[in-house]
């Protein structure tokens, strides 16, 4: 679907920033800090979040790699809401917070999410995947 060597090796903080702002994901950021009630809070749910997207969107073969750009690069971590290198979750909670990003009902609001996002580049690129240049709606579904 994309051209992957014509995508910025290393992003700018400004495309890293509208991708992040871009990213649908309200429903699922609340539906985890309702989800949390009394429980653990070190770290704020759309920090994981970020973290989590970062991760993809550098590119990094593992979320310690991640983490560790995070604990080097101050803007960056400004950027997903990290006020100091001491604040940089930690590894164990990235996996915790993915293991549970895994189960219902977080699993069904990231696949809307997702949802989401393929139906609003389909309206920007309506021949998008259709050999006939058609549109159709996607859902969890098509595969």
């Amino acid at each position: 679907m994309f051209e992957w060597e014509t995508l910025e090796d290393n992003p700018s903080l400004r495309t890293i920033k509208q991708l992040l702002d871009a990213i649908p994901d309200g429903k699922l950021i609340n539906a985890f800090r309702d989800g949390r009630g009394c429980g653990c809070d070190d770290y704020p749910v759309h920090v994981l979040c970020r973290v989590r997207l970062l991760t993809i969107a550098l590119r990094h073969t593992s979320i310690e790699a991640c983490l560790a750009e995070l604990r080097r690069n101050q803007q960056l971590r400004e950027l997903v809401g990290i006020d100091g290198e001491g604040e940089v979750p930690k590894k164990w909670d990235m996996s915790r917070f993915q293991e549970v990003l895994g189960r219902e009902p977080y699993l069904r609001l990231l696949k809307e999410v997702f949802s989401t996002m393929v139906n609003t580049l389909c309206q920007a690129v309506p021949a998008l995947g259709q050999p006939d240049g058609g549109h159709k709606q996607y859902t969890d579904d098509h595969r």
